[in-house]
């Protein structure tokens, strides 16, 4: 009977351990959506800013003409 009761304990302890080696992954995993999100957003204001610019200039060599 006492077999089978630490059987279980130590099941139950492995199976405990796996479910927070998991969570980090699952965590790793969010960390590195977030960053790709944050990346992605930079990116885009980037474009707009070098956009922007890019009308500036257009603007004054029409207007140097």
């Amino acid at each position: 009977m006492n077999i089978i009761i630490f059987s279980l304990l130590a099941i139950g302890l492995i199976l405990l351990a796996i479910s927070f080696r998991k969570d980090k992954g699952n965590n790793l995993e969010v960390q590195l959506e977030n960053f790709s999100i944050q990346i992605l957003k930079e990116m885009y204001q980037v474009k707009q800013k070098l956009k922007v610019i890019e009308d500036g200039m257009t603007t004054q060599d029409k207007s140097k003409n």
